[in-house]
């Protein structure tokens, strides 16, 4: 008798566990990130999206991009973890610039210093980069 009702203890235990586990799934699984329109998509709107996710989740690095300017500031975040394409405007090749590289975000492109010219334009960021960044993003703080 014993036995069967440390059994039933650790099924109802099991149990909850499970569906905790599904809820937690539900709610914050892949599924629930958000998705870009083309493969590949422009910096500037994976930015956007990744403001409005973080904004939408009360995620801290909205409250930072809030102070700091946006959804600019998220191009110059997403630059630094991940990487992203863009065409060299002195060779008009297409480059791909590695994470954490030094680069900003300008409004008519990228720039390796802060002078405020840019040596890149038509940013690119693939699908597989942007959900990286958003797994990396929810993990922060």
């Amino acid at each position: 008798m014993e036995d069967r009702l440390i059994l039933a203890g650790i099924l109802v235990v099991a149990c909850a566990v499970l569906i905790g586990l599904i809820e937690r799934w539900r709610s914050g699984g892949p599924s629930a990130l958000p998705r870009l329109d083309c493969d590949p998509s422009p910096l500037s709107s994976a930015a956007e999206i990744a403001y409005a996710y973080a904004r939408e989740r009360r995620l801290p690095l909205a409250s930072v991009a809030d102070r700091k300017g946006g959804s600019q500031w998220f191009e110059t975040s997403i630059l630094k973890n991940v990487p992203v394409s863009a065409t060299c405007l002195r060779s008009g090749r297409r480059t791909r610039l590695a994470a954490g590289s030094y680069v900003h975000a300008l409004p008519d492109g990228l720039s390796r210093s802060a002078s405020g010219k840019a040596d890149y334009t038509d940013p690119m960021i693939g699908r597989r980069a942007f959900r990286a960044y958003l797994r990396w993003m929810t993990s922060v703080w």
